[in-house]
């Protein structure tokens, strides 16, 4: 069996194409009248390009279409890429914050960690100072 419409859902829209309706490109009236016509008048040259020049016109506006078509799955495509590059840069932003902040805090802790082992240190040299007074 032959597909006979598809629909694409893109972005929260969602359109179709029907492709039952190819039959009116006219392609089956025009073989008809190329098989049946012995072109031997006017009229059946007439019917026979009349025939020809609406096909022409259907397949233009079929492609027409066709092209429409590709061009908003285009600019979808280019959306939902530009959309996807900038939620990695917002994570990965919001990651760098993170790291940065933790290492800021492992830096104020190892600061602390020096001054008070520093104050421990002249703490415990006072009793030796003022032992050092009497001598």
């Amino acid at each position: 069996t032959a597909l006979s419409s598809a629909t694409f859902d893109v972005g929260g829209s969602s359109f179709s194409i029907d492709f039952a309706g190819a039959s009116y490109l006219g392609s089956a009236a025009l073989a008809t009248a190329i098989g049946s016509s012995n072109l031997t008048s006017s009229t059946d040259a007439t019917v026979l390009d009349y025939d020809t020049t609406t096909v022409a016109a259907s397949v233009r506006s079929a492609l027409g279409r066709i092209g429409n078509l590709s061009q908003t799955l285009d600019s979808r495509q280019e959306y939902l890429t530009a959309a996807v590059a900038n939620n990695t840069a917002t994570i990965s932003n919001i990651f760098d914050a993170d790291m940065a902040s933790e290492q800021l805090n492992a830096t104020k802790g190892q600061i602390s960690a020096q001054v008070a082992t520093a104050m421990l240190s002249q703490m415990n040299s006072a009793p030796q100072n003022i032992l050092s007074l009497f001598r």
